[in-house]
């Protein structure tokens, strides 16, 4: 197959600098695909990068006009991206081409001339506003627009977000599942010395949803019984002023640190692994690799209890779910993985490789194709 994946931002390199579960899929999912299919990624060109470049078997065309990486950039050149970007596409004679991204699936829709497909992480349909504040009302429009469009496929990264699919109308038959993952063989060459202080690591983009405020709220508590407690932030996000100030006020400053944009993923992963706990307090989520992440290296985490972090951990094997918004469970639930009173890892993570993920994708694709050529 000849396939073309729209995807706002993607890695410069196969050193893999991801910034986001969207973007991590993405490169995954196209390195798999690439080993037998022809695979081009079309994503936004940032500053000091080539317009076209090759790696992992993929190629990867950027394209104009520049955007510096930020979760609110302008919006007016967003829209030119889209705009340039289902021109670009359209001149490729794909057999399939998948939008991948917010800000993918309309040039993928307006490209495609044969199959149309939309990896979907999550549905926000009256949830914009909620989720982003009056600056949502924008993504809101756009999402009912990209729902309404008749799709071949829609690849959905959890069954939670095929139920949010299935509500919103989309025909069950339309849709399949393929979760996100991670590189299994991988993650056992990860390489790393424990923090001698008991350290709670976070791994998020930095915006009001993931509700990180809560993890600095809850260590303050934990803090009273593990005075030596150190927290790490990974992430860039408009909330960071917001978070350092609330860390000041709680006097908190020198317990918590903001590690920033961590550009290479295996340094993500080894200060995962020498960190004690992973915690993700978040409370929108469609799918969450970190806890996956967490799972395979051995690291006990303590996550939202939302549904699509209980499904990815079968309920919360290989560490604990609390209520979200409770600072109180959470800080009761961080001293308990801190104790050692929790065992990480699971036996099902072999089930979570992108490989095999790659292929329901792949099945997935196909599929589509024979349908729109039957019909």
């Amino acid at each position: 197959m000849k396939i073309a994946l729209v995807c706002e931002y993607f890695p410069k390199s196969s050193e893999r600098q991801m910034r986001g579960g969207v973007e991590a899929r993405t490169y995954f999912i196209a390195k798999q695909l690439a080993k037998r299919h022809d695979v081009t990624v079309y994503a936004v060109l940032e500053p000091g990068l080539e317009k076209d470049s090759g790696f992992d078997g993929m190629m990867v065309v950027r394209v104009g006009p520049a955007i510096e990486y930020s979760q609110a950039s302008s919006l007016p050149k967003r829209l030119a991206y889209m705009r340039n970007a289902a021109k670009a596409v359209a001149s490729g004679g794909f057999d399939v081409v998948d939008g991948c991204s917010v800000t993918g699936y309309p040039p993928a829709w307006w490209s495609a001339s044969k199959t149309r497909v939309a990896t979907y992480h999550d549905v926000w349909v009256g949830r914009w506003i909620a989720n982003l504040g009056l600056k949502g009302v924008l993504g809101e429009v756009m999402e009912r627009y990209v729902l309404s469009r008749g799709w071949d496929r829609f690849i959905a990264v959890s069954e939670y977000t095929k139920a949010n699919l299935v509500g919103y109308g989309i025909k069950p038959g339309r849709i399949t599942v393929a979760s996100n993952g991670i590189d299994v063989a991988g993650y056992g060459k990860i390489s790393s010395k424990k923090y001698e202080k008991p350290t709670i690591c976070s791994i998020a983009r930095l915006v009001s949803y993931k509700r990180l405020s809560d993890l600095i709220e809850a260590a303050a508590k934990v803090r009273q019984d593990i005075p030596d407690l150190r927290v790490i932030i990974i992430g860039t996000g408009p909330e960071r002023d917001n978070l350092e100030a609330l860390a000041k006020r709680l006097k908190m400053s020198d317990c918590v640190e903001f590690a920033g944009y961590v550009e290479r993923h295996d340094d993500v992963l080894a200060a995962l692994k020498s960190s004690h706990v992973l915690c993700l307090p978040s409370v929108v989520e469609g799918f969450e690799i970190s806890v996956v992440e967490a799972m395979a290296l051995g690291i006990p985490y303590v996550a939202s209890d939302i549904p699509a972090i209980r499904e990815a951990t079968r309920g919360g094997e290989g560490g604990l779910l609390f209520r979200p918004g409770s600072t109180d469970e959470l800080a009761l639930k961080l001293k308990e993985a801190l104790g050692g009173k929790v065992r990480g890892g699971v036996d099902f993570i072999g089930e979570y490789d992108w490989s095999k993920t790659a292929q329901k994708v792949e099945q997935a694709y196909a599929s589509a194709m024979q349908e729109r050529t039957r019909f």
